[in-house]
């Protein structure tokens, strides 16, 4: 497989390596240290595909500049990208760049329009399960969450704490198998127990399995 790239410009291998794996899946997760190029492998799918040229980034809002600055570096299809500048619109640009803090205000108009690629940046930003947050991009109870054919997420630390902080990326990324089952997972990874107040799943328990 020949990676499509900018003139002048080369991934790395294990950036290469990144870009086929996700490149072959609807969703993943690229959890590279800090400072590694994940933002240039999630680019790097993007440039693979054809067909994707509807892309929503969600990022902490002190990225989002430096995101449209990579995209329009690495970017191969010509793709038109921005972020947003206020609560009340989306950028009218095939790439649309938004803060997590937004997502929610703006979700009406992220919903009216269709998302090749979803890529959410930091994604440990989404690890607690009851934020509004999470809520509002991974879907709760009923409700769905933002929808778009492929989903990257992207963080250099999947687990900050506890291995209880990963449960909505395994919810996310693998329904039907390790996330099918919050006390399934709490209980073989997180030393689950019932106390006086509830459930008590700050531990951590079989991590080699889990890693």
């Amino acid at each position: 497989m020949t990676l499509k790239v900018p003139v002048g410009l080369q991934y790395l291998p294990y950036q290469e390596d990144g870009i086929k794996f996700a490149s072959e899946r609807d969703d993943s997760l690229i959890a590279d240290e800090m400072g590694l190029g994940k933002t240039v492998q999630s680019i790097g799918v993007i440039n693979q595909s054809p067909d994707a040229r509807s892309i929503l980034i969600v990022c902490p809002k002190s990225l989002k500049a430096n995101w449209r600055n990579e995209f329009l570096k690495w970017d191969v299809k010509g793709l038109t990208v921005d972020y947003n500048r206020n609560t009340k619109a989306l950028p009218d640009t095939d790439v649309v760049i938004l803060n997590y803090d937004v997502v929610n205000k703006l979700r009406k108009q992220i919903d009216s329009r269709h998302w090749d690629v979803l890529i959410a940046d930091e994604c440990h930003y989404i690890k607690n399960q009851k934020s509004t947050r999470t809520k509002t991009l991974l879907g709760h109870g009923n409700k769905p969450g933002v929808e778009a054919d492929r989903r990257i997420f992207m963080t250099g630390t999947p687990i900050m704490n506890r291995p209880s902080e990963l449960w909505t990326l395994v919810r996310a990324l693998d329904p039907t198998g390790l996330g099918n089952g919050w006390m399934r997972f709490h209980q073989r990874y997180c030393n689950a127990y019932k106390g006086r107040w509830g459930w008590d799943t700050s531990g951590a328990s079989n991590l080699d399995e889990l890693n």
